[in-house]
């Protein structure tokens, strides 16, 4: 097991990390910056880059001190893997942040390796999972085809984005609560993974509300072991929003509100409800079911398993909330999620659909070999549409003809998509191939 899991986690972070570049934009920025304010011994301030960063929309100033409105966490998950970049680029180049070019490739390299090897871990614990939920035969195969065929891939491990933390502890918390036999040490540990995935991104409180209710109702008086701890991290960050922003949503409130007149919009919530939830499920440019068609089919042939799955009650607690989930990612105005790749609001939610994608597999390998046909077929297109993005994402199909986010019917043109004009446009060569080749050149290397 423990070396089925090494060996998972480098190929899913060696295939993370082929293309050598950071795929972000301006909703990752903060979290790749303030990792390094933090490592240098700035605090959670974003002084030290204040010409970059001074007026974004994304920064609070508080006095003197500018601090980012996303939440923090994302950033203080790379805490780890920032510290030991700076603290060998010290060492073998202590004037690494003097070329301004040089500096920012490395600052974006940084959060591309972090993201990357947090979205690896996440595959690792969706794999131990599964073993968990005695799918053994089709863990390997179902870890791989959510951790490549999902936005798992371009949204997780590309850049420090708010999912791809959100995604890793909820895999914690379902993989710390799976056993039949919870001991405390994992009913803490639970909870703090639920809390963390809410402080990640607020959203993920739809997964975390019905899995302490499963708690509650299934544990008794054990289950405060996961309550209490939750409900603590609930309070400080709470508390850190009031006393910081003066507001109990914290930043993300004010980044909302500025945000409406950016994506042609009235408010918040959509005024097309039908059209959202469309949108977010067949969109040939943000649609779940188009980018990761394995989830459709994997929740089609749910009623084949469901007696299976059914035996595992903490399990089917988080499913419930893919439903209400769901609805809130649709009935949001900006449903597309801005100048993104894929359905960029499903990549919290991956860990779950992977657990059904290996009922899925284990019950049509037993019972249909038509399903288990188009699983792979399935597997194999979302792996595709992945890798292109990978490759040559992103194109100019965001803001050309006009900015996606004011002509929201671009998001319905099935001839000129995110994904043909990637195919159109080609591969993004990444910067490293740049500094390689200067470095070449100035070695006398054709």
């Amino acid at each position: 097991m423990g070396r089925t899991s090494a060996w998972l986690f480098v190929v899913v972070l060696g295939v993370y990390s082929l293309n050598g570049r950071e795929i972000g934009a301006s909703d990752t920025f903060a979290n790749m910056l303030l990792p390094i304010a933090i490592v240098r011994g700035d605090g959670p301030v974003l002084n030290r880059f204040a010409e970059r960063v001074r007026n974004q929309n994304y920064v609070e100033a508080r006095g003197e001190k500018l601090l980012s409105r996303y939440p923090i966490l994302p950033a203080l998950v790379a805490l780890p893997v920032t510290w030991a970049h700076v603290a060998a680029l010290d060492r073998i180049d202590p004037g690494w942040t003097r070329n301004p070019d040089l500096y920012d490739w490395w600052i974006r390299t940084i959060a591309k390796n972090a993201a990357a090897m947090l979205a690896a871990l996440t595959a690792v614990f969706l794999y131990r999972l599964l073993l968990h939920l005695q799918l053994g035969e089709v863990a390997v195969a179902t870890t791989l085809a959510t951790a490549f065929g999902s936005n798992l891939w371009m949204v997780a491990s590309q850049s420090p984005w708010q999912h791809g933390t959100a995604a890793f502890f909820l895999a914690l918390s379902l993989l710390l609560l799976a056993p039949a036999r919870l001991p405390r040490w994992r009913l803490v540990g639970g909870g703090l993974a639920l809390a963390a995935s809410v402080c990640a991104r607020p959203t993920s409180v739809l997964f975390a509300l019905p899995l302490s209710l499963w708690a509650l109702f299934s544990l008794g008086r054990r289950a405060l072991w996961l309550l209490l701890p939750a409900a603590a991290v609930g309070v400080l960050l709470l508390s850190h929003n009031w006393l910081v922003f003066g507001n109990l949503m914290g930043g993300l409130g004010v980044i909302e509100s500025l945000g409406h007149v950016q994506h042609g919009l009235s408010g918040s919530v959509t005024n097309e409800p039908l059209t959202s939830i469309a949108g977010t499920l067949v969109s040939p440019s943000r649609g779940l079911f188009v980018f990761s068609p394995w989830v459709l089919l994997a929740l089609a042939l749910l009623p084949g398993f469901w007696h299976e799955l059914a035996r595992f009650s903490m399990l089917r607690a988080a499913l419930a909330g893919l439903l209400p989930f769901g609805l809130v990612v649709s009935c949001y105005g900006v449903w597309w999620g801005g100048w993104s790749f894929g359905p960029r609001y499903w990549t919290e939610a991956m860990p779950l659909f992977g657990a059904l994608l290996g009922f899925a597999l284990a019950w049509a390998g037993g019972h249909s070999r038509r399903a288990l046909t188009a699983l792979r077929v399935a597997i194999a297109v979302s792996i595709g549409l992945q890798a292109i993005g990978a490759l040559c994402y992103p194109s100019s199909w965001n803001s050309v003809p006009v900015t996606v986010d004011l002509a929201h019917e671009r998001l319905w043109d099935w001839r000129d998509s995110e994904i043909s004009r990637c195919l159109e446009e080609g591969p993004v060569w990444p910067a490293s191939y740049a500094f390689l080749l200067a470095a070449a050149r100035g070695l006398g290397v054709d």
